[in-house]
């Protein structure tokens, strides 16, 4: 189980130096590392080491399709339009925030 664990771990590592997007992969490792602290006792571990390569090949594709848009449409995209995606998008994120926000108040308050 620790073999497994460390080889997962340092294959984030490597795909962390290969992008370099320390954002993006220090969220996916958060998540990855608390579904399989979930997941691990409850498993055995060759369906770890499944779920585990799905989440990596998961993550690895929807990089590259994020990279393959996000280039196939720069020549379409202008800075204004750019700029109106990104308040649209922050505007959902704090509505999404003080939604969430909202419902882990009740929940610890007993109200729902």
């Amino acid at each position: 189980m620790i073999e497994t664990v460390n080889l997962f771990i340092n294959l984030f590592f490597w795909l962390f130096h290969v992008h370099n997007k320390s954002f993006d992969y220090s969220f996916w490792l958060g998540i990855y590392g608390s579904i399989l602290a979930k997941t691990a006792d409850s498993y055995v571990k060759a369906d770890l080491v499944l779920c585990s390569c799905a989440i990596f090949l998961g993550l690895f594709l929807w990089d590259i399709t994020m990279a393959t848009i996000s280039s196939s449409f720069r020549k379409i995209l202008t800075s204004k339009l750019l700029a109106s995606i990104s308040i649209l998008s922050g505007v959902s994120l704090i509505g999404f925030g003080i939604y969430f926000g909202v419902q882990a108040v009740n929940l610890l308050l007993g109200n729902i």
